[in-house]
């Protein structure tokens, strides 16, 4: 192999580690850019974590918040707390079926004693940021 062919040659691998090393540059800039929690559910899971251990693990819990469903942010709330508290189920309160055990998620302070009236519920447990259990009136709350 002549002088020139391998001058062509290590410049050829020369390139390829250059362009190798600053694609894996960009590549780590691109992914070190957080994309922010716009609806905060990674935070969900320190208000919810308490909740777990209250509730069954296969029970069908209502829910009730001042968010509504229709929009992104109630959404987002109902589906974060359902995930964080998989493998229970969800459902709109009040449900179509009975339902003993009801979270409560509110996004701002919430007269309890309203909601309690209103829905025929008693507070189990608040948990703080908004975050309690209810049982249906008239069910024990072993």
């Amino acid at each position: 192999m002549g002088e020139a062919a391998r001058f062509r040659m290590v410049a050829a691998a020369v390139s390829v580690a250059f362009l190798a090393v600053a694609a894996a540059l960009n590549y780590y800039e691109i992914a070190s850019q957080s994309v922010p929690d716009r609806y905060g559910i990674g935070a969900q899971q320190q208000r919810f974590h308490p909740v777990a251990s209250v509730l069954p693990p296969g029970a069908v819990v209502g829910y009730i918040s001042d968010l509504s469903p229709d929009d992104a942010r109630g959404s987002a709330a109902f589906f974060a707390a359902q995930y964080h508290l998989a493998p229970r189920i969800l459902v709109p309160f009040p449900a179509e079926r009975p339902v003993d055990w009801v979270l409560g998620n509110f996004s701002r302070p919430t007269d309890l004693d309203d909601v309690s009236r209103r829905h025929h519920l008693v507070l189990v447990r608040d948990f703080g940021r908004g975050v309690m259990i209810f049982r249906r009136a008239g069910t024990s709350s072993r």
